[in-house]
């Protein structure tokens, strides 16, 4: 298993709206084979900043979800909800 840390940038006052229409977008994407859980979180003392915490099956698992037709829908629309690129990280537990 591998955990994807995404930090998104959204505009002041903004962060309600983005998990509002990116939750419906992201539906079918976290839906695909291979993503195991995901998390979405607004960050108290920043309203600019939202974390995301998805767990895949491995890597492959997420490039293939990403390249997939609905990751690319999913992209399109998340795209014009975020103030600039996301921040990604992918980990392992120790």
């Amino acid at each position: 298993m591998i955990t994807e840390f995404i930090r998104i940038r959204v505009d002041k006052g903004a962060s309600d709206s983005f998990l509002e229409t990116f939750g419906s977008a992201s539906e079918p994407y976290y839906a695909q084979d291979g993503c195991l859980s995901h998390r979405m979180y607004k960050v108290d003392d920043d309203d600019t900043l939202i974390i995301g915490v998805v767990e895949w099956q491995d890597k492959a698992a997420f490039e293939a979800a990403l390249a997939s037709r609905t990751g690319q829908t999913f992209l399109a629309a998340a795209g014009p909800l975020m103030a600039g690129q996301p921040d990604m990280a992918f980990c392992h537990e120790v």
